[in-house]
């Protein structure tokens, strides 16, 4: 559960803030399927069945075949999905129409007021433990008795492991006699406190990256000369140079990311997309920082990228990456094959300006994409679900599409006409919810908090905000949320009253990640 900015970074600017919002458990607004919710699909049953059938017919008389895969390019180039997804997508099997069902508004008694900030008292009645830091010391509040201790003191930055029953964390050692400040890298067992240095007498540490299996701790350390070392989380001192990084900005390269099963380590630099295979001890570049992308005169232009906010598949082989032009506002999000060095578009998924799509993987596999409005175009927003197949030379295939009623259903408060909004820095809590938050264009505003029931197409708004806040944490189970990096606020269940938490956690209190019930 790692801090995200609106544009899928980590750590948020120091000026920002930060709340702490607990969802109403009654549903303040809520927009469903038409009518009768899961029956209205089964109505359709008859006639899908004789399309079908018709549609399958056809295709084997024309005498179909699987999609071929295209062979890998000798320079990876944006693959573009057909406009319209086959019926046959492998083994002569016709897949199902995609249904685009419009959620409708339900009435709802009242809207709900914009918050007021008020003081907390000290004992805030949290679902979860937090970890953060406080006048650099790793501190841990227990929700169970509602207190905090200090674990662990002179502590720069911190990483947890996938199951949170470690930590791993630079600690400052002071300045040398030649006036460099030196660290050690260590663990510490959340359970036992138990203290393991890991790495001894480094510079400056960046980019901690536990692996899944919690084998491994991934790190860089910035420079003239930018190196990504691996470390096994045994304490025997020894470690691994993987690459120098070409830094994109000046001081960091992209987030070191662990494959799901703990094989593969990804990150970016200005020479592209680059991966290390634990098994095989090697590193190369799968993608170029370049592609070929289509021009207004119908013919193809080779450009400069970078590749950023990257995130494996649950399942691997596959990375979800954004893709920017530099020093410029063009960007659009693919799928990179780590198996054929070779990059899909997401259809529609070009913008050059706010308000911008969100993309992310779900439990399953398939990614989750929320498209924005634009009513001056008339687009009204939407969520999609894609499907990820090898056997597709452009690896996606829609399955299914919501069409989301305006703005007006998120914010009670809107009061000039309908601005153009998105949906947010989705989080799947389980297999049926994802929560996200919606923000208007213009003076970035979480205006709303809205949830999605996977299971019905159900879209419901949990919170009305208005604040001017763009950096969150969902909570485990979605129903809280962390916003900014500094100043923590709290929302009881089914108020409007936004609890200032400074006098609980400290004024200089940042870097907060929840942990799942211990």
């Amino acid at each position: 559960m790692a801090w995200t900015r609106r544009d899928g970074s980590l750590y948020p600017p120091a000026g920002s803030r930060c709340a702490l919002v607990s969802t109403p458990g009654n549903n303040l607004l809520r927009a469903s399927l038409p009518a009768r919710r899961p029956a209205s699909f089964h109505a359709l049953w008859p006639t899908g069945l004789v399309l079908g059938g018709l549609c399958l017919l056809l295709t084997l008389l024309s005498g179909c075949r699987p999609d071929a895969v295209s062979p890998t390019p000798s320079r990876p180039a944006l693959i573009y999905p057909t406009d319209t997804p086959a019926l046959v997508v492998v083994d002569i099997t016709p897949s199902p129409p995609v249904i685009n069902p419009t959620l409708t508004p339900l009435p709802t008694a009242s809207p709900t007021p914009v918050v007021a900030i008020v003081e907390a008292d000290s004992k805030p009645p949290l679902q979860y433990d937090l970890v953060y830091l406080t006048d650099n010391r790793l501190m841990l509040w227990d929700h169970s008795s509602m207190s905090q201790e200090a674990l662990v003191n002179q502590v720069i930055t911190y990483t947890l492991s996938a199951d949170s029953s470690q930590i791993a964390l630079l600690r400052s050692k002071g300045i040398t006699a030649n006036g460099i400040e030196m660290f050690d890298l260590e663990r510490v067992e959340l359970a036992t406190g138990q203290i393991q240095i890991l790495v001894d007498d480094t510079p400056r540490i960046s980019s901690l990256s536990f692996s899944p299996d919690q084998q491994w701790l991934a790190y860089s350390i910035p420079g003239d000369d930018y190196t990504i070392h691996l470390t096994a989380n045994t304490g025997d001192l020894t470690r691994r140079t993987l690459a120098s990084c070409q830094s994109i900005h000046p001081t960091q390269c992209t987030e070191l990311i662990w494959s799901a099963k703990s094989r593969d380590l990804a990150w970016s630099d200005r020479e592209g997309l680059w991966l290390y295979s634990l098994s095989s001890n090697a590193t190369r570049l799968i993608l170029p920082a370049r592609a070929t992308i289509p021009d207004p005169r119908g013919s193809s232009t080779e450009v400069s990228v970078r590749y950023q906010n990257i995130n494996w598949s649950p399942f691997g082989r596959y990375i979800l990456c954004e893709v920017v032009v530099p020093s410029s506002d063009v960007r659009w999000w693919g799928i990179a094959d780590t198996v054929q060095d070779r990059l899909a578009l997401l259809p529609d998924s070009f913008t050059t300006q706010p308000p911008r799509i969100s993309v992310v993987w779900a439990e399953d596999g398939k990614l989750f994409v929320t498209q924005p409005s634009h009513f001056v175009e008339n687009q009204q927003p939407a969520i999609e679900l894609w499907n990820v197949l090898p056997t597709r030379s452009d690896l996606l295939l829609l399955d299914q599409r919501y069409t989301l009623p305006p703005m007006e259903i998120y914010t009670s408060q809107q009061t000039v006409g309908l601005p153009d909004f998105s949906l947010e820095q989705p989080y799947q809590a389980n297999e049926y919810f994802f929560y996200l938050a919606a923000y208007t264009t213009g003076v970035p505003v979480l205006s709303a908090l809205v949830r999605f029931d996977l299971r019905y197409g159900i879209l419901e708004k949990t919170n009305d905000l208005l604040i001017e806040e763009q950096t969150i944490q969902w909570a485990p189970d979605g129903r809280s949320l962390l916003i900014g990096n500094l100043e923590p606020k709290w929302i009881v269940t089914g108020e409007s009253t936004l609890y200032d938490l400074r006098a609980v956690f400290g004024a200089q209190s940042c870097c907060f990640t929840w942990l799942p019930t211990r």
